[in-house]
């Protein structure tokens, strides 16, 4: 369909003189068989679509019948169509349409609606349009006994608006597809079928190659929408009015329709010959082709019940059988049908009822035409899948984990890391205590390692409440099969924030610019008790300074130099910086790494010489994310950055050549980032002769 560009004329001028005919029309008038005229109005930026589609339709017509007249725009003058149309068993019109009830006048003007619309002169383009309507026809044209007119692409015609115009009422619809029929009817058409979007030839295989009704015609259109209803015809009393609206009541699409008497049939258009006979027309002897195959959906778990949609429609009714095939070729299932489409399901068992396994199988249909032309198919891919993917979390401990989104970097998300057995989407409901979903998540993920984050906000973007929630998660895969659901605690504390350790590398015997000491602090946004602690990696404390004692809501921090309560040094290694708080809503308890003996630095000789080539090694109490850098400081000189090599889990050395020189101070510093980005760094100092 195209928007109507309104031309109203106070008055049409009557064309006078003679017209010189078309060589088509010289030809066609001379040649045999039911007459067919194809006409393309002037429809301005729209016509050559409309003339390409045309020709489609002539391709068609052809095969039928050689007397077939083209009457395009820029020619389509009404001089043109009223002497193609005389005698016009067939009627193509695609063009603008300008019909009735119309939200441009207020009563029907029968001499510019509800025909057609044209050019005003020859030759000057297509945007010259005038419309010439029913009393037009009516006084002009004689169409042969019971001939059909299919108006396609227009507005009004089958009772829909214009793009970009409110929808119809029904009672508009059908006022709009009675009048639109009206003139056809009156000067000797016996059905009149406007179809706005779909393909027009079509209707034209049905009138030469079926015996049947045209209401059976009408009904069974392939990609019809299967809503059709009937109204008695006000304007042609005696006939029907068929809607085919886009949509099930209340109707809103009026994209398809037909006025005609419903026992009227093909035969009395065309003279269709049966079937196999001698004379078929070329048409009928031309092999099927087989378009818009489709499988649905692509991938099928028949463990879910259901079944797989199989469908195909052909250039001409045919004999169907769709064969579905297992990854080594061999036949497992076979459906059949017949006509113009086929459509079909598959619940993917095999011939003996059995549920075949799990893999990539091929659908070919295969269409077979009653002329003797070759079968001809075409294959789709579907695969069967009934094995639900496996989802498995990996990295808990079952402990409820810890979700504290206050914004200082520590625990402001909770991240569930799990392993896929496929690809899937993963469904996650956040619960409250009391069942309720706060959140959903949901997250596309390949097979293998995954994570699914939530960052303590309901589905309106609000923190929620502290407290305790569990995240329910099940994975679906592309086949719709679900695996076991996996529960997973969350506690949600955000009374308490910025745990941290400042350095978190100390080396309380170090020597240099070794930092000694760090700086452990933590802010708490309302009073609670609190246990505050430095503890092993294994949760053994080793220096307390708050055991579940009352606290007011502020900022607190203290200093460690490595020491327990006892005042002896700790082991160096790595420990945790730990804050409990019990708020009388959670008790949780968050944590930052602080690592004591920090980085020791050794070198080749202790005593260098300028010149000399010396390796450097480095020992940390924890791997670092990545190589650590040696700095090397001579005096007179800068600062010299050298890579080093990992040599062990937490081990790493450089060979340095120092230059030559000046004797005095040698410094070599040492700079790298821990796991959790944060810089650590020290530095030892040397003689130099």
């Amino acid at each position: 369909m195209r928007r109507l560009v309104p031309l109203l004329v106070a008055g049409l001028l009557a064309f006078t003189g003679a017209v010189a005919p078309s060589p088509i029309a010289s030809t066609a008038a001379a040649a045999s068989g039911p007459k067919i005229v194809l006409i393309v109005g002037a429809t301005h930026g729209a016509t050559d679509s409309y003339r390409a589609d045309m020709d489609a339709v002539y391709a068609t017509a052809i095969q039928y019948s050689s007397n077939v007249v083209k009457v395009y725009s820029p020619d389509a003058t009404w001089a043109a169509a009223k002497a193609a149309l005389q005698g016009a068993n067939i009627v193509v019109y695609m063009g603008h349409g300008n019909g009735f009830p119309s939200p441009y006048t207020k009563t029907l003007m029968p001499d510019r609606q509800d025909g057609l619309g044209l050019n005003a002169v020859a030759g000057q383009g297509d945007s010259n349009t005038t419309y010439y309507g029913e009393s037009y026809l009516e006084s002009s044209v004689r169409l042969a006994p019971s001939a059909v007119v299919i108006l396609a692409h227009l507005c009004y015609a089958s009772g829909n608006s214009e793009p970009g115009m409110p929808a119809p009422t029904l009672s508009v619809a059908e006022q709009r597809i009675d009048n639109f029929a009206a003139g056809f009817l009156a000067v000797g058409a016996g059905a009149v079928i406007a179809d706005a979007h779909s393909d027009t030839s079509w209707y034209l295989d049905q009138l030469f190659t079926t015996h049947q009704s045209v209401d059976q015609l009408f009904r069974s259109k392939p990609w019809s929408d299967g809503n059709t209803f009937t109204f008695a015809s006000t304007r042609t009393p005696g006939l029907t009015d068929y809607a085919d609206p886009d949509g099930s009541a209340p109707f809103t699409d009026y994209y398809r329709s037909m006025v005609a008497l419903p026992t009227l049939r093909t035969d009395d258009v065309t003279g269709a010959l049966p079937a196999g006979v001698a004379g078929v027309t070329q048409r009928y002897m031309t092999p099927p082709v087989i378009s818009n195959l489709t499988v649905s959906p692509s991938t099928y778990s028949p463990a879910l019940g259901g079944a797989v949609s199989i469908a195909a429609t052909a250039s001409k009714p045919v004999s169907w059988s769709a064969t579905i095939t297992d990854p080594a070729g061999t036949g497992v299932a076979t459906l059949a049908g017949s006509g113009a489409a086929f459509a079909a399901t598959w619940n993917g068992r095999d011939s003996g009822g059995q549920v075949v396994p799990d893999g990539t199988y091929r659908v070919v249909a295969t269409a077979t035409d009653d002329a003797g032309n070759p079968p001809v198919s075409s294959g789709a891919v579907l695969a069967l899948d009934a094995t639900p993917p496996v989802l498995t979390l990996t990295g808990g401990t079952g402990a409820p984990i810890l979700v504290s989104p206050n914004g200082d970097g520590l625990n402001d998300t909770a991240r569930l890391p799990f392993t896929l057995s496929e690809a899937a989407t993963l469904q996650a409901d956040v619960r409250n205590n009391g069942g309720a979903t706060v959140r959903s998540l949901t997250l596309s993920a390949p097979a293998g390692a995954g994570a699914i984050t939530w960052n303590g906000l309901d589905t309106a973007g609000a923190l929620v409440p502290d407290g305790p929630y569990v995240l329910d998660m099940a994975a679906r895969d592309a086949a719709g099969n679900v695996s076991p659901a996996v529960e997973v605690p969350l506690i949600v504390a955000t009374a308490r924030s910025g745990v941290a350790a400042s350095p978190a590398w100390i080396s309380p015997t170090g020597n240099g610019s070794n930092p000694r000491i760090s700086t452990l602090s933590f802010t708490l946004a309302r009073p609670a008790r609190v246990t505050w602690q430095v503890t092993t990696t294994t949760g053994v404390a080793v220096r307390t300074w708050d055991a579940n004692a009352p606290l007011a809501a502020g900022s607190y921090a203290v200093r460690w130099d490595g020491r327990s309560d006892a005042g002896a040094l700790v082991p160096a290694g790595p420990y945790l910086a730990a804050v409990t708080v019990d708020d009388g809503i959670t008790t949780t308890t968050e944590q930052t790494w602080v690592y004591s003996g920090g980085i020791r630095i050794a070198m080749s000789d202790t005593t260098p010489a300028a010149g000399q080539v010396v390796t450097i090694a480095v020992v940390t109490v924890e791997a670092l994310r990545a190589n650590p850098t040696v700095l090397v400081t001579q005096p007179g000189r800068g600062q010299v950055s050298y890579r080093t090599t990992r040599t062990g889990t937490s081990t790493y050395k450089a060979q340095v050549r120092l230059a030559t020189g000046s004797a005095g101070r040698l410094t070599i510093g040492v700079s790298g980032i821990d796991r959790f980005g944060r810089p650590a760094a020290t530095s030892a100092a040397y003689w130099l002769h």
